[in-house]
């Protein structure tokens, strides 16, 4: 038994059923199934039992649901106690990430919660894909903050190389930003392909092999606008020149891109596409103590 089992059954029991649950754990219900009759085979009995109505827990199941809560939480806190020790001295983070890191998180979450002094110096070094996978694959890094893109449970980013494991950290969904005075925004949900027939679809440069390979996989090609940083994308809605797409965090609602609701109108896709935030490391070895504490402290910021 591991943690990831039983965060699996947690999401199970959230979401009330074997579909939806995959789906937000990027699993295949086939992939999801086996992991729960692994679990009940090393338990020796039945944890939950599914219909045509959803699943039900066992009475044994929902006692392993409640013990494992408190494991969990305790796994968490001890995750924050090895965090805190990071700022116990003068150190620097480096933090190595893709170009969008910035703009996208760190300007959002680290600098807000770093606003008070504090013992530590965090720098951020940006880097392409293929240079931030080359510096981990020789060692030159332990890991860096990486981004997986999926459309409908499905994912459509590059395939990792071999070698490479990614760990996510938080989701985020993404929806259809448009100026107020577009006709678009009179819409409650749209479709990608409505949504980019019209429009020019606003391409943010840093993260452009991100929606490239979703239009991609929809086998659309659009009429793009490339556009250097979001500012310049949000002053491009703002005069109606194009459509793009905004990131709010999945746990919470919260925009990750400040804008003016009086001048842009966010509509709900169609298609539900979420990024995932996470970083990437080497498969042959064990992380360090100081990544592993690194990595523990910064996901806090977030």
């Amino acid at each position: 038994m591991n943690n990831e089992q039983l965060q699996y059954l947690h999401a199970i029991k959230k979401y009330g059923n074997m579909s939806k649950a995959s789906k937000m754990l990027f699993l295949t219900p086939q992939s999801l199934s086996k992991s729960v009759k692994t679990l009940e085979n090393e338990l020796g009995f039945k944890i939950l039992y599914t219909s045509n109505k959803g699943v039900t827990f066992s009475e044994l199941g929902e006692k392993l649901l409640d013990i494992s809560s408190d494991f969990l939480s305790s796994i968490e806190a001890l995750k924050q106690t090895a965090a805190a020790t990071v700022t116990t001295a003068n150190i620097s983070i480096h933090i190595y990430a893709l170009s969008s890191f910035e703009e996208l998180y760190f300007n959002r979450f680290f600098k807000n919660n770093l606003s008070k002094p504090q013992p530590l110096d965090i720098i951020l070094h940006e880097l392409d894909a293929q240079k931030l996978i080359a510096k981990i694959k020789a060692g030159e890094i332990e890991y860096g903050f990486y981004h997986r893109f999926y459309l409908d449970g499905k994912d459509i980013s590059e395939p990792l190389d071999a070698g490479l494991a990614f760990e996510p950290i938080f989701l985020i969904q993404h929806i259809c930003a448009c100026s107020t005075s577009s006709p678009l925004s009179k819409h409650r949900r749209i479709s990608i392909k409505s949504m980019v027939s019209k429009h020019p679809f606003l391409l943010h440069i840093p993260s452009q092999f991100l929606f490239l390979n979703l239009f991609n996989a929809l086998s659309l090609m659009p009429e793009t606008i490339p556009l250097p940083n979001v500012d310049t994308i949000v002053e491009a809605i703002y005069h109606n020149k194009g459509v793009c797409f905004f990131q709010q965090v999945l746990q919470t609602g919260e925009d990750l891109i400040n804008y003016d609701h009086n001048k842009i109108a966010l509509i709900n896709l169609k298609e539900t596409i979420i990024g995932n935030l996470g970083y990437l490391h080497r498969q042959d070895g064990t992380l360090s103590y100081q990544a592993q504490n690194e990595i523990a402290y910064l996901s806090s910021l977030l």
